[in-house]
Parts: structure tokens; C-alpha cells; sequence
């Protein structure tokens, strides 16, 4: 997912079903607070600078890199075979849903 230098609007990635996932995974029951909507006019840029108070450095850095992980496709070399899964896990190598 392109996230424009980190201008891309909270807004923009609630709109992504995938972008929406990660925040939902990460953030639980918190996506239902109220200030969630109001933080859709804010850049991922201000949204970092404003969780930094309460998130450390390394997993802010780890959601922007879930975020962009979501425009990417995982692909497997041809002859690499997929390991069986459990219903309802994804696959490693992406931490986007």
C-alpha cells in the first residue's frame, strides 16, 4: 500500500479493508472508541508523532510496515510447496490479513 511518504489519512486507510484489519489486530476494542473518528483527518505522520507518547518507536515502525505490507502480494517460489495451515491463520511472510 502506497502511504505517501506517511501523508496518507487515517481516514484513507480505514477505508481499506486490509489497512483496516491491522488496525483492528493491533488495536482491539479500542477502533470503537469515539476519538477514532475523529483522528480520520489525521496523517499517519501526526498519528505516529501523537502515539509515540504511548507506543514505543519499534511498534509504531511495525504498523507502518503492516500498512504497507497490504498492497503487496506474497508469492512463493514455484517449487516451494505451502505448509498446511490451521483454518483461520494467514500465511507468514506478510502481516497483512
Amino acid at each position: 500500500m502506497d502511504l505517501r511518504q506517511n501523508q496518507i489519512t487515517v481516514g484513507e486507510l480505514l477505508q481499506n479493508p486490509r489497512a483496516r484489519a491491522v488496525f483492528q489486530r493491533r488495536f482491539g476494542k479500542w477502533m470503537k472508541h469515539p476519538m477514532v473518528q475523529a483522528a480520520h483527518s489525521l496523517t499517519l505522520a501526526q498519528l505516529s508523532e501523537m502515539a509515540a507518547v504511548y507506543l514505543p518507536k519499534k511498534t509504531i515502525n511495525a504498523l507502518r510496515g503492516d500498512f504497507a505490507a497490504c498492497g503487496r502480494r506474497v508469492t512463493l517460489p514455484a517449487a516451494a510447496k505451502s505448509p498446511k495451515r490451521r483454518r483461520g491463520t494467514r500465511p507468514t511472510g506478510t502481516s497483512c490479513p
